[in-house]
This record gives C-alpha cells, sequence and structure tokens, in this order.
C-alpha cells in the first residue's frame, strides 16, 4: 500500500474536519474493482465489536479496563457509524465475530503491572446476531434483508459453502435460526454464557434474541 494511500485512509479511521468517505477512497484509488483495496484494509475490523462498542473505557478498575484490551483497539462512535455505512453501501460484505476467550480474573492479570502484557481478545460470538439486529436493524442502519446478508448469506458464500448453507432452498441445509425481533432486554453473562467470565456487552440493551 502506497504512503498516500496509506494517509488518506488514516483520515477515516480517525475521523477529522478533512474526513474523507470510504467511497471516496476507493474510486479514487480502484476504479475498476471500487471496493477491494479498501476492503483488505477493514477486512480485520468487520466483527460485531467494532460495529457496536464504541465508548472509549478509561475505567481505573484494571479488570473492567482490561475486557476491552483487543487488536485492533476499539474506535470511537464516528468509526462505528462509517464502518456500518460501509456495510449498507457493500464495502463490507459480512460480520463475523472474532471470539477470543480471554477470562479476566486469570490470564488477563498478567498485564496487571504492564498494560502491554495484557493478552489481546475479547468475547463475542454468542452476540453477533443480537448486536447486529440491535445496532444495526432496530437503528435503521441496516434492512432486514441486509441483516440476513451479512450474518448469513454472505458468509456462506465467502466460506465457499453457498448454497448448501446461507440460504432457505431446496436442497440446502436445513439450518433454520427462529429469531424473535419483538424482544426487548439486557445483555447478561447469565443469559447467555460464552465460555469466558465476563460479556463485552454486559448491561446493553439488546432488540430481538434467537429463540431456537
Amino acid at each position: 500500500m502506497n504512503a498516500y494511500l496509506e494517509e488518506t485512509v488514516a483520515k477515516y479511521l480517525h475521523p477529522s474536519d478533512d474526513y474523507i468517505s470510504l467511497t471516496e477512497i476507493a474510486r479514487k484509488f480502484d476504479a475498476k474493482n471500487p471496493s477491494y483495496l479498501i476492503q483488505s484494509w477493514l477486512r480485520n475490523r468487520n466483527t460485531v465489536k467494532f460495529l457496536a462498542t464504541w465508548e472509549r473505557n478509561n475505567n481505573p478498575d484494571f479488570n473492567e479496563a482490561a475486557k476491552f484490551v483487543c487488536s485492533p483497539a476499539l474506535r470511537d462512535r464516528e468509526d462505528c457509524e462509517a464502518l456500518w455505512q460501509a456495510l449498507s453501501d457493500g464495502l463490507l460484505t459480512a460480520v463475523s465475530s472474532d471470539h477470543c476467550g480471554i477470562d479476566v480474573a486469570e490470564l488477563k492479570q498478567a498485564g496487571r503491572n504492564d498494560f502491554t502484557q495484557i493478552p489481546n481478545g475479547s468475547p463475542g460470538a454468542g452476540d453477533r446476531l443480537h448486536m447486529v439486529w440491535t445496532e444495526g436493524v432496530c437503528t435503521g442502519k441496516l434492512t432486514r434483508q441486509k441483516f440476513v446478508d451479512v450474518i448469513a448469506t454472505q458468509p456462506a458464500k465467502i466460506n465457499g459453502i453457498y448454497p448448501r448453507k446461507g440460504t432457505l432452498a431446496v436442497g440446502s441445509d436445513a439450518d433454520v435460526v427462529i429469531f424473535d425481533p419483538n424482544y426487548e432486554g439486557t445483555v447478561h453473562l447469565a443469559d447467555n454464557p460464552n465460555g469466558v467470565d465476563y460479556n463485552l456487552y454486559e448491561g446493553r440493551r439488546q432488540s430481538g434474541r434467537v429463540e431456537t
């Protein structure tokens, strides 16, 4: 990646008065395939925690702050909004979970006296559908059809298992999710155990819930 492209994309990653949109960057640098470069740069950011977590964690409590140590670092709301727009526009095509089960009580304590030694990673596999629905569909950023596309159809295509997976059709596997779009509640680890001793979204509002 050339230096000018890197500097230009950095303006997106750190919004400022001279903010440049994803679409403008993509068109400027690859008119034939306008999403390729930006997708390559942002591919490791297209996980649910980068879409639904924008708070800067300045909590002096080590056990709370350590929960949010991951790579790349979590960003501000402006960056989250730009990623939602890229997802809606098709510059980003799917949402993954990037689940990394590292307990706070034991493993993350390695960095208590030196934050650079905190093991990077956070959980999220069980929250992907709920957070994408809550922060995407319920806020008008994504349509219901786009929701299905980014959490089911496109992941199946990317992994080469479509149409056996990722669609409801004759001959496809009968992997059906029953989803209640009217559920309203709060995220709690006890309701959705993930093999780790915390939930990144603990206490957050949740709309919609997988029934089976």
